[in-house]
């Protein structure tokens, strides 16, 4: 495994390690990373977690939508080793002229396959979780491969003033995508919804569409 992406799991006290030194072994042997599906350097193997509920730094209320995948885990779930499958950005579209309220600002679109063995209490099949960030005007990204397995998907709340009655304006949502195997993004939004939760059963993916 990268030495980077160890010292981040040990840092945030995912894993301890002697549990990612175990893990770097294990996989060093053919026969091992044979089992595991190795992926020129790279493998997809079980290896010991903490379950633990999910960090949160922001107000699940704020997400629209929310409960088509709270109703899956019965919380916010871990995205823990979630996978991000497909990433879709949209430039968004403004009329020229006066404002109006059909135009639409920069969009992006995740679907994550979110693990049930990541999960506190659920014994579902794996969900396919699909998030949309709504008014991007930040995104960073990097390391999109084959495999874009993350450590953890963090959102957190950014002030933006105030408007000339004193009333604060509604907060920026900072979302990042903690890399695990290889993407790392980091973007800023204003809104945040779930547009869909699907169970993925016998790990067979619903068909994603393209606009």
């Amino acid at each position: 495994m990268d030495p980077q992406v160890d010292e981040m799991l040990v840092g945030q006290s995912v894993w301890s390690r002697r549990e990612v030194e175990s893990v770097r072994l294990t996989l060093a042997r053919p026969s091992v990373a044979g089992q595991c599906g190795l992926r020129g350097r790279r493998a997809r193997c079980t290896v010991p977690y903490r379950r633990e509920p999910a960090r949160m730094s922001f107000d699940i209320a704020s997400i629209l939508h929310h409960h088509r995948l709270t109703s899956h885990f019965g919380r916010w779930p871990s995205f823990h080793d979630a996978e991000v499958i497909d990433l879709h950005l949209w430039r968004g579209q403004i009329a020229p002229g006066d404002w109006s309220e059909s135009n639409c600002l920069p969009v992006a679109t995740a679907s994550i396959l979110v693990l049930r063995a990541t999960q506190i209490d659920w014994r579902g099949p794996d969900v396919l979780a699909t998030l949309r960030f709504h008014d991007v005007d930040s995104f960073r990204l990097d390391g999109f491969d084959g495999i874009n397995q993350i450590v953890d998907l963090t959102i957190s709340t950014e002030a933006r003033g105030h408007f000339s009655s004193g009333e604060a304006l509604p907060p920026h949502h900072i979302v990042s995508f903690e890399r695990g195997v290889g993407l790392a993004a980091q973007l800023r939004c204003l809104g945040i919804e779930v547009v869909a939760a699907e169970p993925v059963v016998e790990g067979r993916l619903p068909r994603l569409t393209y606009p």
